[in-house]
């Protein structure tokens, strides 16, 4: 095998793997933190306080 090839393959291919991973697991954060958000504003109303009693 030439030196170029042997080069493409052993700098290219881990660093394609490598942003492949970064771009996986960066999804799957903002998935989570989006189901998170969704999760709050369906709460956010129910924890309001009553306007006609008073806060203590």
């Amino acid at each position: 095998m030439s030196p170029v090839i042997q080069g493409v393959i052993g700098g290219s291919v881990p660093a394609i793997v490598m942003i492949l991973f970064y771009f996986l697991s960066s999804e799957r954060r903002l998935t989570r933190i989006e189901t998170d958000i969704t999760w709050l504003k369906k709460e956010i109303p129910a924890c309001r306080p009553r306007l006609d009693v008073p806060t203590q």
